[in-house]
């Protein structure tokens, strides 16, 4: 039988992983064996599953060891690393399970570290691999995991309260963490929220998202929409809500013949840098002078973004048809115009944000469970990852303010 050996891996990244995963060997060694039921063999199958043989604990070990490495040469994905991560620790688990008594328990405490080191290693090879799309996609990775974790929630803990939804700057501007502590604590209630933000949602995106995509069955009681005019402007190619439409998924959502709840978790392997609530932290705080570095200053009669500039058209078709769709279903909506930095707000940028705002007025006075937040038009620098897009700072401080206004 050839010698299982585990592959290199940074020290910084190792030392990190193992003392994770030694905290979670020391929880689950003080378990008592009687209450290690059905977890003990959700984290012990196959060779390990006989807990009960002390003594053929290292022997476990060795056959689970070597199963991790066989499956190390076959990993491609960010799914199969995961796995391989998985075997190593079941490793790593037998072998710190091996008693004192045992001739090999030396042996036994230092292939456990090696193990360790190995599940490390995957875990930071499934951090940097790119995961095989489901074949169920809607051709976006991260709708995809958003409607994953939405699936998720409802199953661990019920349909979430409020649900954010919007472009990538809602993803990282509406901190879910945050909203809940703030309302909690205003209204002493529990309160679930969960980002459903999406790279490049327009409102055309959004409202095939909530109303077709999202079961209707599990809907939330109130959608905080929060986003810029980019989303709105019909004057521009929606390039996301063309690939959408084209998807798999969105096909079979047509046919019929799409279950929204049976595929998806079990689709995506979660390794993303978005949170379990759907929230993406940025840390960058946008600083001009090194930001210009490497990137052209572009103005605001220049702006894609702002391009034939138009708040009507097929983005306020779509605004209005979810708008109505919220009302049919007693969810209350609350539009959210988000800050940018004051330097994006130049003369061509500023009158177009105007504007924008005075739509979403408009549509909180056409819509009885709608309302429209006051929000401030800029923030400081600091706040921001660039011109536009809110670092976790300064989602802090404007969810805290959305919690402030915001009614449920």
């Amino acid at each position: 039988m050839p010698k299982p050996t585990v592959p290199a891996a940074s020290t910084a990244r190792v030392r990190s992983v193992l003392l994770l995963l030694l905290g979670v060997l020391a929880l689950l060694l003080a378990i008592e064996p009687d209450r290690m039921t059905g977890d003990r063999a959700a984290i012990s199958p196959g060779a390990i599953a006989n807990a009960s043989s002390e003594a053929s604990a290292y022997d476990r070990g060795i056959a689970e060891a070597l199963q991790a490495w066989q499956a190390t040469d076959r990993a491609r994905t960010s799914r199969d690393w995961q796995a391989v991560a998985r075997g190593w620790s079941r490793a790593a688990f037998a072998m710190q399970s091996v008693p004192t008594g045992d001739r090999r328990w030396i042996l036994a405490q230092k292939k456990t570290r090696e193990y360790l080191a190995g599940a490390a290693f995957a875990f930071d090879r499934a951090e940097q691999s790119q995961s095989a799309r489901p074949n169920w996609t809607f051709g976006s990775d991260v709708l995809d995991e958003k409607l994953a974790l939405y699936a998720a929630h409802v199953a661990a803990e019920g349909v979430p309260d409020v649900v954010v939804v919007g472009s990538s700057r809602a993803l990282q501007a509406i901190d879910p963490s945050v909203l809940q502590q703030e309302l909690e604590r205003r209204s002493g209630a529990p309160v679930r929220v969960l980002n459903l933000g999406v790279n490049g949602a327009t409102a055309q995106v959004v409202d095939r998202f909530v109303r077709e995509i999202l079961p209707t069955d599990s809907l939330p009681r109130a959608i905080v929409w929060a986003d810029g005019v980019r989303a709105f402007n019909s004057g521009r190619p929606d390039r996301t809500d063309a690939a959408l439409r084209e998807s798999p998924g969105y096909r079979a959502i047509q046919r019929g013949d799409f279950d929204r709840f049976a595929a998806q978790p079990d689709d995506i392997d979660g390794s993303s840098p978005i949170r379990a609530d759907g929230f993406l932290p940025i840390e960058t705080r946008f600083d001009p002078g090194v930001y210009y570095q490497t990137r052209s200053r572009v103005a605001g009669r220049y702006d894609g973004d702002y391009a034939n500039f138009s708040l009507g058209g097929a983005q306020a078709e779509a605004t209005r048809r979810l708008l109505d769709f919220a009302e049919a279903n007693d969810i209350a909506v609350t539009l959210v115009p988000l800050p940018l930095t004051v330097e994006y707000l130049d003369s061509t940028r500023s009158p177009l944000e105007t504007e924008f705002r005075q739509f979403f007025a408009r549509l909180a006075r056409n819509y009885g469970r709608v309302t429209t937040l006051d929000l401030p038009r800029t923030r400081p620098n600091r706040d921001f990852e660039d011109p536009s897009h809110l670092n976790r700072f300064g989602a802090a401080e404007v969810t805290r303010a959305v919690a402030r206004q915001l009614a449920l």
